[in-house]
């Protein structure tokens, strides 16, 4: 139970982070588009 509990919470970690990644790469660009705009 402990093991699977682990695991979960190491992929949801996994996933946020990747999310994180991809979320602040189209936030960035969007700051660079609007100061060009």
């Amino acid at each position: 139970m402990f093991y699977e509990n682990f695991t979960l919470i190491v992929f949801k970690i996994k996933i946020n982070h990747i999310f994180g990644i991809h979320f602040a790469y189209i936030y960035e660009q969007g700051k660079i588009n609007n100061i060009l705009l």
